[in-house]
């Protein structure tokens, strides 16, 4: 079976929607921390703000070293952030917010994984440089997803779509 390709455009375009969901993240942590959270909420939504940022910057030098333009990928972030990312707490819990969010990025980095490992790609990019860049992400969204969930003290595992 022949692997379907992925043209330049499209790796670029996963990369940019990763950037912008962690951009959204990051910035609405930063509002439930600096606002509303209480313990042991505030520990854990530094640490996910603390996480975010490094996603983003390592997402933005990935992009860069690849040969797409930094500057764009850092007016894009900061669009983002200024344009999605406010939020009113009193309408989600922060925890329950920030789970969700781990949940959805745990998803999508799997998703994006899985599509470049079932892909021939002809473009000039290093396949391998972006799976080690993705691939611990992946594995942060995980930890992080255990974290909250063991804050709620629950004695469910992690749900079986992040297996």
């Amino acid at each position: 079976m022949e692997k379907e390709p992925i043209p330049d455009r499209e790796l670029h375009r996963l990369l940019q929607v990763a950037l912008v969901f962690e951009t959204i993240i990051e910035n609405r942590v930063q509002h439930y921390h600096e606002n509303h959270a209480s313990e042991p909420e505030t520990q854990v939504l530094k640490e996910t703000q603390e996480e975010c940022r490094e996603h983003r910057e390592r997402l933005i030098d990935l992009l860069e070293t690849l040969g797409f333009c930094r500057e764009s990928h850092v007016e894009l972030a900061a669009t983002v952030s200024s344009r999605y990312s406010h939020c009113d707490p009193t309408e989600v819990e922060a925890l329950r917010d920030q789970l969700a969010s781990e949940i959805a990025a745990y998803i999508f980095y799997s998703r994006v994984l899985q599509r470049l490992s079932s892909t021939e790609y002809g473009g000039d990019a290093d396949l391998g440089e972006v799976i080690d860049v993705l691939e611990p992400i992946k594995e942060e969204e995980k930890q992080g997803v255990m974290e909250i969930l063991a804050i709620f003290s629950t004695s469910q595992s992690v749900p079986a779509s992040l297996d």
